[in-house]
């Protein structure tokens, strides 16, 4: 798994056609469309972007570094942690701002916000950080043989709290932005 990083200019790119709406799977297909950098948490790029880009690729059911890394052994320098439920946005500019020496990531949020995407490529390539390689799971791990098939388990009507269980995982179930299933 160490060498199953992905390259800054790599997750940017990804980043870049996932706001731009132009992101597609193997077969063509446009993916997330409707991406809300305001809305959309790491989970529900995960589930209808990332798997979906990495499920039937020239190399199987993949991790998305494999497909994006066109299969290429690449060492991670840096590992990042993420929660499943903060925002998508959030988490690229975290890594962003990691490349650029910043200490915070707020400024890199509005412009990925604002679709600055040339201008973060010049500076991170004034760094040579363009090729700095990431290791985080959700494009590192084949979330194929893990995650994709199912949600967590629904709720039971006996359990305590089960009005609020259930519509926790009900939300977690939906798009975001859709309400789509």
């Amino acid at each position: 798994l160490a060498y199953r990083g992905m390259r800054l200019g790599r997750i940017l790119a990804f980043y870049q056609r996932l706001a731009e709406g132009t992101l597609r799977d193997s077969s063509g297909q446009l993916l997330l469309q409707h991406f809300d950098p305001e809305r959309h948490t790491t989970n529900d790029v995960v589930r209808e972007a990332i798997i979906p880009a990495s499920r039937g690729t020239r190399f199987g059911d993949v991790a998305y570094a494999t497909v994006a890394q066109d299969n290429q052994p690449t060492l991670a320098t840096v590992m990042v942690s993420h929660h499943w439920r903060n925002l998508f946005c959030d988490l690229i500019a975290a890594i962003v701002a990691c490349a650029l020496g910043d200490t915070s990531y707020e400024a890199v949020a509005a412009e990925l916000h604002e679709h600055k995407f040339e201008e973060l490529r010049l500076r991170l390539d004034r760094r040579d950080a363009l090729e700095m390689s990431f290791w985080g799971c959700l494009f590192c791990v084949n979330q194929h043989a893990g995650i994709c098939g199912s949600f967590a388990p629904e709720p039971l009507p006996d359990q305590k709290d089960y009005k609020v269980a259930h519509a926790e995982w009900t939300q977690n179930t939906r798009d975001p932005v859709t309400g789509e299933a």
